[in-house]
């Protein structure tokens, strides 16, 4: 169980291995903060995404502001920001680390949107997909086809119920019965 707590904080921590990579011991960051951050904005991206696909596939009300995402976005950049200034030993690296966080948030968001609008499409599709599928199956049974209860007449003749209420047999020749389901009568 140790073990996988420490996988799942360890994945958290991607952005502090690229800091440690890059600028060695000039920068003292959190080691969570950045990450978070960057997921954080993954789930903007996500909600503007998905918001705006929902909202203009199916006009529902699940449209998000752009400034609200943006304000967002600010502040996440602004915490992160700060943080670059006040954990680095030389300027030049709080400079090149806030312009990277940038990059990694619009990054971030970027992704999180188009893989809302990925997923959500596939869905669509496969619903799609499903629909017709349902479709061409009712019109190619016609309705018929094993919805209800199967007998054997006297002559040894299987039929079954349609939604209709008439008996069929396996060539479509129709069976009716005026008497309750004792007699059954072919039509023609």
């Amino acid at each position: 169980m140790k073990d996988i707590v420490k996988y799942i904080l360890s994945t958290f921590t991607f952005v502090h291995i690229i800091d440690k990579n890059i600028w060695k011991e000039n920068i003292e960051t959190n080691k969570y903060l950045a990450t978070v951050c960057s997921v954080v904005a993954i789930l903007v991206g996500v909600f503007v995404g998905s918001g705006n696909f929902l909202h203009s596939m199916l006009n529902w009300d699940t449209n998000v502001l752009l400034s609200h995402a943006l304000s967002i976005i600010a502040i996440l950049l602004t915490v992160c920001i700060t943080e670059s200034i006040m954990c680095a030993n030389k300027g030049l690296v709080a400079l090149y680390r806030s312009l990277l966080i940038i990059g990694i948030l619009i990054l971030s968001t970027a992704l999180g949107f188009i893989a809302s609008v990925v997923a959500l499409t596939i869905i669509v599709i496969a619903l799609a997909i499903l629909a017709i599928g349902l479709i061409f199956g009712a019109l190619l049974s016609g309705g018929a086809g094993g919805s209800g209860k199967t007998i054997t007449l006297d002559n040894g003749t299987k039929v079954t119920k349609g939604m209709d209420g008439l008996y069929r047999n396996k060539s479509g020749d129709k069976y009716s019965s005026s008497d309750g389901g004792n007699t059954f009568v072919k039509e023609n």
